[in-house]
């Protein structure tokens, strides 16, 4: 049963928000219009990244019949390929352009997700700050438009969130149970998209057992039924079929990894939140005045007001899951800061509601809030939304990040200008690639080309860059779908492909460590590239890092 401090009622709990300010519709449609302005930017002229690749690679391998980890080796949960599979069609004439405009959407889902359940919970006030840190945020944008598993992820997420949110305003118990089932399944479908945000799952799910006079003796039940049946859906079967490839993608491959000790994994893991901090200033900036006010002016244990709600339980429930999930991320080898793309939304959620809760118990009656006391001045509130949405935009149209839009690096003093945007230069080299094909394999580590020309790469070279792995044994390699040294010779001096391309990610990375292959191996490697296939010409400031792309043709034979 719900506390007695609850209100089930959502007309009720309205009304019970900060007077709405009549600016709020003029800030809302602010922020949703730099949010728009900012996803097109990074779709059109965003950065490619090599995973955009093998992830595209493998959603049209799974709409061919292919499954992830039987037949194509594949290290993160199967929730990407076998979504975007169903979009194969549109990828197919699009390429990765249609890729990111998927992706895009589903963020942008999961931002309106994050504002709608911002209102429900703390009213007009906090859905806009919501939608303006989630949405108005450059970093963040690129994140969500390149082809990653952190928009499918964030919208799996977010749509366990909303019904986690609307649970709480539904008084009769068959509804609760219907949202409950519900939130297990969008939450665990995030962990087969992410698993690191499975740690949301037993947070929520032990909030629940453990507070039963709040929450309801049997809810533990119903978010463990709607989780446990997602997550047996969605993993036993591939495990069933490759389970040593399962191993190895979901675990095997993200351990292997070494960010070395002492000194040097505490260098990585304080660049990791250093990074953070400059990718999402505006929210660190809330999180740490938010915490400094808790500290100055504490809320009383005792009070009776808003805070003591189920909607603020619900919020320090979902600040404790973004707190576990970054703990994971940072013990990561390589904690890399975007891994926290996917719970940003949760996190703005959790800091527009809290500073609304704030300000009510801040304004009105004094320090103490009561319900039934309006804020004397709802100023205050539009002062704060304002500021979040100017703040938001001026940073994100401001930030260094952009320039990657236009520019390729730095030469001594001078900045290189792109000729054309990395998207536009990929689907022009494309072209070109897949008219000298005619239709056959394509020879290639940069997955990105081979999707954009409708081509495939040799079995085993799937991942990309990442494919290659030099010391395994062939029984090894062949069950996992990857090349070992033997098995790359093989493909390079054998293969039946007209065409090569390789950029500076070509034959350059070996796994797991992921680190640079040996001069003399590299020079091996091109040497039998060379003695099959004649140069056709370069591509400069081509892909990820705008290395240059080599582009090779078939020697005919006598």
């Amino acid at each position: 049963m719900p506390s007695e401090h609850s209100n089930h009622n959502p007309a009720a709990r309205r009304s019970d928000t900060l007077r709405e300010h009549p600016s709020y519709p003029a800030a809302w449609s602010v922020a949703a219009f730099m949010m728009v302005v900012l996803g097109a930017a990074n779709i059109l002229l965003g950065d490619l990244n090599q995973d955009e690749g093998w992830y595209l690679y493998a959603a049209l391998r799974v709409a061919e019949g292919w499954l992830p980890y039987r037949d194509f080796a594949f290290t993160q949960g199967p929730m990407l390929p076998l979504t975007y599979g169903l979009f194969a069609p549109l990828i197919e004439i699009g390429g990765v352009g249609a890729g990111r405009i998927i992706t895009w959407l589903l963020g942008a889902a999961s931002v309106v997700l994050a504002w709608r359940c911002a209102q429900r919970l703390g009213g007009r006030a906090a859905g806009v700050m919501a939608l303006a840190l989630a949405g108005v945020n450059v970093y963040q944008s690129y994140f969500t438009a390149v082809v990653k598993t952190y928009s499918l992820c964030a919208f799996f997420l977010m749509i366990g969130v909303y019904a986690l949110v609307r649970w709480a305003d539904t008084p009769t118990e068959r509804r609760r149970a219907f949202w409950l089932v519900a939130a297990g399944c969008g939450l665990a479908a995030a962990a087969g998209t992410r698993l690191s945000t499975g740690m949301m799952l037993p947070v929520v799910g032990l909030a629940l057992l453990f507070a039963p006079s709040r929450w309801g003796r049997w809810s533990w039940w119903w978010f463990g039924v709607g989780g446990g049946v997602t997550l047996a859906l969605i993993f036993l079967p591939l495990y069933r079929v490759a389970p040593d490839g399962f191993r190895f993608g979901l675990l095997e491959f993200h351990t292997l990894r070494d960010g070395g000790s002492g000194l040097a994994s505490l260098v990585y893991k304080g660049g990791f939140i250093s990074r953070l901090v400059q990718a999402y200033p505006v929210a660190t900036a809330l999180l740490l005045l938010m915490a400094l006010a808790k500290l100055l002016r504490p809320f009383s244990a005792t009070d009776s007001g808003y805070h003591q709600t189920d909607g603020f339980a619900l919020i320090r429930i979902l600040g404790v899951g973004v707190l576990a999930i970054t703990l994971v991320h940072i013990a990561a080898p390589f904690p890399y800061d975007d891994y926290q793309t996917p719970i940003y939304p949760v996190l703005a959620l959790v800091l527009a509601v809290s500073w609304s809760y704030a300000l009510r118990a801040w304004s009105g009656s004094g320090y103490r809030w009561r319900p039934e006391v309006e804020p004397a001045d709802p100023r205050l509130a539009a002062w704060m939304v304002w500021s979040v949405v100017v703040l938001s935009g001026a940073l994100s149209f401001a930030s260094p990040i952009n320039q990657d839009w236009m520019i390729a690096g730095r030469d001594r003093i001078w900045w290189n200008m792109k000729s054309k945007p990395s998207l536009v230069l990929l689907r022009e080299t494309a072209r070109e690639i897949k008219e000298l094909a005619d239709d056959g394999p394509l020879l290639t580590q940069d997955t990105y080309l081979a999707v954009e020309a409708g081509l495939h790469v040799p079995r085993g070279w799937e991942m990309g860059p990442f494919s290659y792995y030099p010391e395994l044994t062939d029984e090894r390699a062949d069950l996992l779908h990857l090349v070992n040294r033997r098995r790359m010779i093989e493909t390079l001096t054998g293969s039946p492909a007209r065409v090569a391309a390789f950029s500076g990610y070509g034959l350059a990375i070996q796994s797991p460590e992921v680190i640079p292959v040996p001069p003399e191996e590299l020079e091996m490697l091109f040497g039998l590239v060379r003695e099959r296939y004649a140069p056709v010409r370069e591509v400069a400031g081509f892909g990820q890092a705008a290395t240059t792309l080599r582009m090779y043709r078939l020697l005919e034979t006598p």
